[in-house]
């Protein structure tokens, strides 16, 4: 794959029978107010995607998503303390299009959809008496739109950076606002067609 990524020319990076291979990360949010009250997600969103035409790709990618809260009250009569955990698993299908840029730098506008399966789980515990704990399941559509930028560090390997809005569903107690700014960094890995391998 190294011997290919020195060898084939740039405008073969998104050329017709191309192959593109993604990960990237997002959500990302940490609060933290001390060692008892914290708050963290995370999403990651694995990708592969064809170019069905030049500079344009079809493909489609799966949301991995993962949430965590804790908190506790100490200075009251009865303390309490609350934990939950969401995962997350969906299909997002996606398109993409290549209309600037050449050699390291690429800027792309895509669109996507997406259907996520939630898994949500929760326990509340008042003065060291741990309660039922709440768990519930659920499914979200959203779509999102935006652009993106990809910097070549080697012919057939970019660093990628995108950003643009997402409109989500409601999801009962999974806490994801229904409209927000969607900003991914990750890794793309550009395969040529056989065409292009072969010159």
């Amino acid at each position: 794959m190294l011997a290919i990524g020195l060898t084939v020319p740039a405008l073969a990076q998104t050329e017709r029978g191309a192959k593109l291979i993604g990960i990237s990360v997002g959500d990302l949010n940490y609060q933290r107010q001390d060692a008892k009250n914290t708050s963290l997600a995370a999403a990651a969103y694995p990708s592969v995607g064809w170019f069905v035409a030049d500079n344009f790709v079809l493909g489609t990618g799966v949301e991995l998503f993962y949430n965590r809260e804790r908190s506790e009250r100490i200075g009251t009569m009865f303390p309490t303390s609350f934990r939950s955990r969401t995962f997350g698993a969906g299909i997002s299908p996606f398109v993409r299009y290549y209309f600037l840029g050449q050699n390291k730098h690429r800027v792309f506008a895509h669109a996507g959809a997406s259907t996520t399966w939630y898994s949500y789980r929760d326990v509340t515990s008042s003065n060291g008496q741990e309660g039922t704990p709440y768990t519930t399941h659920d499914n979200v559509g959203s779509y999102n739109v935006g652009l993106g930028y990809n910097y070549f560090l080697a012919p057939t390997a970019a660093l990628e950076v995108t950003a643009g809005y997402r409109r989500s569903g409601e999801a009962g107690p999974v806490y994801r606002p229904k409209g927000s700014l969607d900003v991914r960094l990750g890794l793309s890995v550009f395969l040529p067609s056989g065409k292009a391998a072969a010159q």
